[in-house]
């Protein structure tokens, strides 16, 4: 069962919690995004400039201390990196053959894997409801045109209709607009590709294909060390 920390009253997580794992850090001038990203320090630095959307500030959870720049003003919505140890972190998943391997019982039990992939799942922080939101409205009044066709390629689609693209282009943008490290936008790519070919809805829309266990239903998975050259 997924652990949850600091819970409210209510049984859920702390709102608060949430919020403060996410911080619309201000930049200063565009000259000073580079400084700024390259220091060590990601704690928030937020201000109150004169042209900030009140909107924003609420959305984004955007406090004092009450700031007046001169001159360009930047914004940047950045999610806070995970400090939290990554279980996965040279971890590797493998498949074995039930019949044929030597490794130990104890090693390939169901049991294993459960307790890896629940480390896993209990280290994803949850994101601030309109964070959630934020890919969206930005690809919206980014007003970019991209061919379908360049869509249906990446998810291997064999149509796409307009709420496809935009809900997949959000996504990818999203992840990389609110980045604090360096994002693997085909990782990414690949995770929305597998939700959206396994997700029954679209269905209809998917090209045909099929994906077969290695050794059949011999095949158990389990994790192991990454050996590293």
């Amino acid at each position: 069962m997924r652990q949850k920390s600091k819970v409210n009253n209510n049984g859920f997580i702390d709102e608060n919690e949430i919020s403060n794992r996410h911080a619309a850090i201000w930049l200063g001038t565009p000259r000073g995004l580079d400084e700024r990203l390259a220091g060590e320090d990601h704690s928030s630095r937020r201000a109150s400039f004169v042209g900030l959307s009140n909107k924003f500030r609420d959305s984004a959870a955007w406090h004092g201390p009450v700031e007046d720049l001169k001159g360009d003003e930047a914004v940047a919505m950045l999610r806070l990196p995970n400090e939290e140890p990554d279980p996965s972190e040279s971890k590797v998943v493998i498949a074995l053959n039930r019949r044929t391997t030597t490794e130990p019982a104890s090693e390939i039990s169901p049991e294993v894997m459960e307790r890896f992939w629940e480390s896993c799942l209990n280290r994803l922080q949850p994101t601030a409801l309109d964070w959630l939101k934020a890919g969206g409205t930005m690809w919206d009044h980014l007003k970019l045109e991209l061919a379908p066709e360049w869509t249906a390629e990446l998810l291997g689609l064999e149509k796409v209709d307009a709420d496809i693209e935009r809900a997949s282009q959000a996504a990818l943008f999203g992840a990389l607009a609110t980045r604090v490290s360096p994002v693997d936008l085909d990782t990414v790519l690949y995770a929305l590709g597998i939700f959206i070919h396994t997700h029954p809805f679209f269905a209809d829309a998917v090209r045909k294909g099929v994906w077969h266990l290695p050794y059949g239903e011999d095949t158990v998975y389990t994790v192991t060390k990454r050996r590293m050259r």
